[in-house]
């Protein structure tokens, strides 16, 4: 029976990455600068740069029986992730995120398509329990109305010993629903970016939400972006580890595209946590995972290996 280091659950899609500094008005036309088709969604592309470091991956989620979805699970499959556990809907669309990619940040247009339609028959949780040390779900508010399904995959994880961590995701309802919360209570890692730790607490600092979101989960990992990331955890001193500057060992090549830094920084951050590192070492493993990707040609080959990290993470 073959063991995996996470089995990683929920959103499979491709990204459409349009990448300039020109945002179109409706009933206008602008260019942009350049334009490809990669791996997309929260999950799978944690999932995929995670493989990357070499790690054993499995995931569980849904795609339509469309060029998308083929395209997705292809992409999935070409990173060393078992895709066994990916359920192809018949008559349905996949998810699609067009990605508008500025020199400075992104802003992220989707069609859930069939995110969000996973039942419990899809995610058979004490086979996954018996084979995995880690689990992750990515995009939760994509996906809210599965939380009792999610908190019953983490309660059973908890019980198992097997550790969980969670990325939520922006919220396009505006609602934050408090049923984050509740999945908090059994997740081991939570990834929020600042502005969704800022939201889901209503905080008006990134330390205080940090702080406040480890009350709920045993380790809260913010990301700040160009700032670095932050850590709470119990009653200890909130931890800050900058970012990985990279421009000059790539000539200016650095700060490419956004997308999918941050899902890369939790991959990182995973792989060092099951290797037994420091929480500071997680940090700097999830920086530089999201540092190469940023800088990384994604036409070529998305997500960086365990060698070019961990040179990063060791100048």
């Amino acid at each position: 029976m073959t063991r995996f280091d996470c089995t990683f659950i929920g959103d499979l899609n491709p990204d459409m990455i349009l990448r300039g500094d020109s945002v179109p008005a409706f009933g206008r036309e602008v260019f942009c600068d350049d334009f490809y088709l990669t791996l997309g969604g929260s999950a799978s592309i944690c999932a995929g740069a995670f493989a990357g470091l070499g790690a054993k991956a499995c995931f569980f989620g849904r795609a339509g029986d469309d060029h998308m979805g083929t395209y997705a699970m292809n992409a999935l499959a070409s990173c060393g992730v078992d895709i066994s556990g990916v359920t192809v809907r018949k008559g349905s669309y996949s998810p699609v995120t067009v990605s508008l990619t500025s020199s400075q940040d992104r802003a992220l247009i989707t069609y859930t398509g069939t995110c969000g339609s996973l039942e419990e028959a899809d995610v058979p949780v004490y086979d996954i329990l018996a084979r995995t040390r880690h689990i992750h779900i990515g995009s939760f508010f994509l996906q809210h109305h599965l939380a009792d399904m999610f908190i019953r995959i983490f309660e059973a994880a908890r019980r198992r010993r097997v550790t969980t961590s969670l990325d939520a995701g922006w919220d396009p309802t505006g609602e934050w629903s408090g049923a984050v919360l509740d999945l908090l209570r059994f997740t081991d890692i939570f990834f929020p970016n600042e502005s969704e730790a800022l939201a889901i607490t209503q905080e008006k600092s990134p330390d205080e939400a940090c702080r406040r979101l480890a009350e709920y989960c045993r380790v809260s990992a913010v990301k700040l972006g160009s700032r670095g990331s932050i850590l709470a955890t119990g009653s200890e001193p909130i931890l800050e580890c900058p970012i990985c500057d990279l421009d000059e060992k790539y000539e200016g090549k650095a700060g490419k595209d956004f997308t999918g830094a941050g899902d890369t920084y939790n991959a990182g951050f995973i792989y060092a946590f099951l290797q037994g590192m420091s929480y500071p070492d997680c940090m700097r493993y999830g920086s530089a995972a999201a540092a190469l990707r940023i800088s990384a040609n994604r036409r070529k080959w998305p997500f960086a290996s365990l060698d070019e990290v961990r040179d990063v993470v060791e100048s």
